[in-house]
């Protein structure tokens, strides 16, 4: 199925909500997203918001598993981690926020 969400510009994760009042942060804080997929509303926010990316992705699950994943709290859903960096060594930096990640990329490591 079709899943909108928004993809992080810090740390590159794709979070999505996954039913009505299900609000998603993405693992730095910088974006959320709250409203499911019925299409009733769609809200997203946070500081990272002005340079994040809000698209459509096709995930391998149907909304009665997205509803059970929110209703049981197994919370296996809901966000699509980056690929991990494969960046040397030399390119692994102290962020501004504290986090090590890469200054190529972007990612949090």
């Amino acid at each position: 199925m079709k899943v909108t969400g928004i993809t992080c510009s810090t740390c590159k994760t794709f979070v999505y909500s996954r039913t009505r009042h299900d609000m998603r942060w993405c693992p730095c804080k910088g974006v959320f997203i709250d409203g499911g997929q019925i299409g009733d509303y769609v809200r997203t926010g946070g500081p990272a918001l002005g340079t994040s990316v809000r698209s459509d992705v096709e995930i391998d699950t149907d909304p009665n598993a997205l509803f059970k994943d929110w209703n049981t709290y197994a919370n296996k859903l809901g966000w699509i981690s980056p690929p991990e960096c494969k960046h040397p060594t030399k390119d692994r930096a102290e962020l501004s926020d504290g986090v090590t990640g890469c200054t190529a990329c972007g990612a949090r490591l």
